[in-house]
C-alpha cells in the first residue's frame, strides 16, 4: 500500500480528538500514593513510503501531538506537506 493510498482510505477514529479514551476528571491523590509513568516509544517509519503515514498518524494522535484545535482542521494541518 502506498502513503497516498493509505492516506485516501484512512477514517480516525473520533475519539482519538474528542478524548473519548482518557479520563474526563483528573487523578486525585493523596498522600502515601504511588504513582508510575510508563514511557512509550512511538518507533518512526522503515522506510521512504512509511514517512507520510507515519507523520499523518502522529500530528492527527492527541494524545502525542496535544492542540485545542477542531478534528477537520487537525486533519488539514496534518496534510500541510502531502504532495500527491
Amino acid at each position: 500500500m502506498t502513503s497516498s493510498e493509505f492516506l485516501r482510505d484512512f477514517s480516525d477514529d473520533p475519539r482519538l480528538v474528542t478524548g473519548g479514551y482518557f479520563a474526563q476528571s483528573p487523578l486525585s491523590l493523596v498522600p502515601g500514593d504511588q504513582v508510575g509513568v510508563v514511557l512509550l516509544n512511538v518507533g518512526g517509519p522503515t522506510c521512504v513510503e512509511d514517512v507520510e503515514p507515519f507523520l499523518y498518524n502522529l500530528f492527527m494522535d492527541p494524545a502525542i501531538v496535544d492542540l485545542p484545535v477542531p478534528r477537520f482542521l487537525r486533519h488539514r494541518m496534518a496534510r500541510l506537506d502531502r504532495k500527491s
